[in-house]
């Protein structure tokens, strides 16, 4: 997003009058520059992943591969965990090291560490246990650490939140473009219809939430021997390799496993979600127990929620019930912000003075 220089003055000026109100200048002006350079930047060019980090181990002792920016631990004016959504790259996903790298450059040590069931399109409670693993590790030397995941890593990062000794050692949580529910998120992928506190609504859902909720479920399709085909076809189509996915799919022996290829190479998979809303019933205890719904109470750390108000693959109504549930605990720190800036995980929308300053305010909290 690029501010104009007409905004810069007035943010600077703003700034002046208001950081007894808002907090420290600097980050203010911190925030301006991050979003200010990540509008401007070339992004044909291939961004420069940060040095390999061998320094999370989980508890059954597995070494997590993970990513580190920015200065020393001594010199960095915070330290930041950086959370990537679903994704197969994970932490090689260009768009994450762009934001890592433009972190650093204000001065924060910024860790990645890798979710390999998020890269593998699934969520699961080893997500969260890595999470934990990586925030108590990372803290033991700096006070407390701020710790930011995207997209259902926005979910999974309030859950780890939420128990007792992680949060101890937060400075804050955030979720960008992350659920509250996810049983509720999924059905929006399946149904097109968005649950709210005030009621229901139609809106469409991106078609490649429903790709990863189909991914998850193949097993329950009944595609026998092709089964392990088609998952490498759909694999294959998730991370964009058409020409692979079709060669793939040109092998499936079955018609049915070939017409429900069909149904997404011509984006119908609409037709099928009757059968995705009856596995994902049969799984609501389950999505319940990955789901920070219910237990954010518990969370004694500064929360923070950013969410594009047109996101198509979780809805910002799920940051809706996020606070709202904040806001029945009387939690003493929370800020929330829905904004048309932002399409689910990227700032790259038109908006006036008023929503930009607002989304440089969130932003400086992190800083």
């Amino acid at each position: 997003m690029m501010l104009p220089p007409r905004l810069l003055i007035l943010a600077l000026a703003f700034a002046g009058l208001s950081a007894l109100v808002f907090g420290p200048i600097e980050r203010r002006l911190l925030a301006i520059e991050l979003l200010q350079s990540m509008g401007a930047e070339d992004r044909k060019e291939a961004p420069v992943p940060g040095a390999l980090f061998e320094g999370i181990v989980l508890p059954n002792g597995t070494k997590v591969r993970a990513r580190v920016y920015g200065p020393s631990e001594s010199k960095a004016r915070r330290t930041i965990i950086l959370v990537h959504g679903i994704h197969h790259r994970g932490i090689d996903e260009p768009r994450l090291i762009r934001f890592a790298r433009h972190l650093a450059q204000s001065g924060c040590r910024v860790l990645t560490p890798e979710l390999r069931d998020l890269s593998d399109y699934r969520i699961t409670k080893d997500s969260v246990t890595l999470i934990r693993a990586s925030v108590e590790q990372l803290a033991r030397a700096e006070t407390k650490v701020g710790l930011i995941g995207f997209s259902f890593a926005g979910g999974l990062s309030l859950l780890a939140a939420t128990e007792s000794t992680t949060a101890a050692r937060l400075k804050y949580v955030a979720s960008v473009g992350g659920y509250h529910d996810l049983h509720r998120s999924l059905r929006f992928l399946a149904t097109h219809s968005v649950e709210s506190p005030s009621g229901r609504k139609t809106r469409g859902a991106h078609e490649y939430g429903l790709l990863v909720l189909l991914y998850d479920n193949l097993q329950s399709f009944n595609l026998e021997s092709d089964l392990p085909k088609f998952r490498a076809a759909l694999k294959s189509w998730l991370m964009e390799d058409r020409r692979r996915a079709r060669t793939l799919a040109r092998s499936l022996g079955s018609e049915k496993a070939q017409r429900l290829f069909q149904l997404i190479e011509h984006e119908q998979l609409g037709s099928v979600s009757d059968k995705l809303l009856e596995l994902l019933r049969g799984q609501e205890e389950e999505l319940r127990e990955l789901s920070p719904a219910g237990k954010l109470g518990q969370i004694h750390t500064e929360v923070l929620f950013l969410h594009g108000a047109g996101d198509s693959v979780v809805p910002p109504e799920e940051t809706e019930f996020a606070e709202l549930e904040l806001r029945r605990a009387s939690h003493p720190n929370y800020h929330v912000l829905i904004t048309p800036l932002l399409e689910h995980v990227r700032v790259d929308h038109p908006g006036d003075y008023k929503q930009k300053w607002a989304l440089v305010a969130l932003v400086s909290r992190l800083l």
